[in-house]
């Protein structure tokens, strides 16, 4: 219900607007009297007011101050001026300043009912617009973890410039990590799902070990990416302001921090989860434009150093190293080696072996089991 306040220092007025609002076809409102300005000003610190309508020449303060004062305290309000032929300079004024209307004290009732009328109109048009942003605020928080989702593997697929990357862009994600930063890379895979278990459940795990891994990894940024139902990563960044003495002191600190948490990360999986998860995790922090290639070589390196084999643990010296000659990283990272891991990981090493040796160098890897 809309609350309309009505202002003139003159009372027979007040009263008898009030009488006739009273009875107008107008949709049901709360209406106030306010006999002068101040008392008006009192109002409207109490209560919202919707309408304010108003003599423009009072005593003591006029319709114009009264104007600013409704506009420091409730923008939205729709003003409307009572006013004589010798007011119209006040009138044009007050239309800059943000009156929705005028009308002649000569014009009578019925013009007033249609102001105020339109008034109405205008405030529930104005309701049904911020329920319209509302709603789609409401939608985008809803899909923002898709959202930032969706553009992490484009940045994992195709690069840091291709992605876009910004610190804007990372806050309009509401990801805590910092683009002028380095990142830790760790690279997990499902090695096995069991066969009865359908897609929407597969996720409710998926979502169980990102839980699993930012409750064990406290204090450090860390994104999640879901690459495909098999593939997660894990991207952190030391924490803002970290103790020196604290795990994530520095990036060699927190590269072996992170290195045993793992183990037991994996642990947890193959206990409450019943899941065997295997996982490569970079031995030295990356640059974003940097983390491609390092998706791209981890993801290999977990294929080549492991192949079938379940809950291991394998270590990489990252992306530091220089990216493959003689192919850019989006063709790298096409669909064709897409199906080409399709085809390691069901164990058609021989398709493909040329492919990987040339692409994957062999140091600075080795596996251990934590089964």
């Amino acid at each position: 219900m809309h609350r309309l306040l009505i202002v003139d220092d003159e009372p027979y007025t007040v009263d008898g607007l009030h009488e006739m609002l009273q009875e107008a076809d107008l949709p049901e409102m709360d209406l106030y009297r306010a006999y002068s300005a101040i008392e008006a000003i009192e109002w409207l610190n109490r209560v919202k007011i919707d309408i304010v309508l108003s003599d423009i020449r009072m005593p003591g303060m006029d319709g114009l101050r009264l104007l600013k004062e409704i506009r420091s305290r409730w923008p939205r309000c729709k003003v409307i001026f009572l006013t004589g032929m010798n007011e119209m300079s006040c009138v044009r004024q007050a239309l800059r300043d943000g009156s929705i209307d005028y009308i002649l004290k000569t014009e009578g009732d019925e013009p007033i009912v249609r102001a105020i009328g339109s008034a109405i109109e205008a405030l529930q048009e104005e309701w049904r617009r911020d329920q319209f942003v509302l709603d789609a605020q409401a939608r985008v928080r809803q899909a923002m973890p898709s959202l930032r989702n969706g553009w992490f593997r484009r940045l994992l697929l195709h690069g840091a410039e291709d992605a876009g990357l910004s610190a804007a862009r990372l806050a309009e994600l509401e990801c805590p990590l910092d683009a002028d930063s380095k990142l830790l890379p760790v690279l997990a895979r499902v090695d096995r799902w069991p066969e009865e278990m359908n897609g929407s459940d597969r996720t409710l795990l998926q979502f169980a070990f990102e839980n699993i891994m930012a409750e064990l990894l406290e204090g450090a940024k860390l994104q999640t990416v879901f690459v495909d139902e098999h593939y997660t990563m894990l991207l952190l960044q030391r924490p803002d302001g970290s103790e020196p003495s604290g795990p994530f002191r520095d990036e060699e600190a927190m590269s072996g921090y992170v290195t045993g948490t793992l183990e037991t990360a994996q642990s947890i999986c193959t206990r409450l989860l019943r899941l065997p998860v295997s996982v490569i995790c970079s031995l030295a922090f990356v640059s974003w434009d940097g983390l491609a290639v390092a998706y791209y070589r981890m993801r290999r390196k977990l294929v080549v150093g492991i192949g079938q084999g379940e809950n291991m643990q394998l270590l990489s010296c990252g992306g530091s190293g220089p990216r493959p000659t003689g192919e850019r990283l989006p063709t790298l990272l096409s669909r064709q080696r897409e199906r080409l891991d399709i085809a390691l990981e069901s164990g058609r090493l021989e398709e493909a072996a040329d492919a990987i040796s040339s692409a994957i160098g062999h140091s600075g890897e080795y596996a251990t089991s934590v089964a």
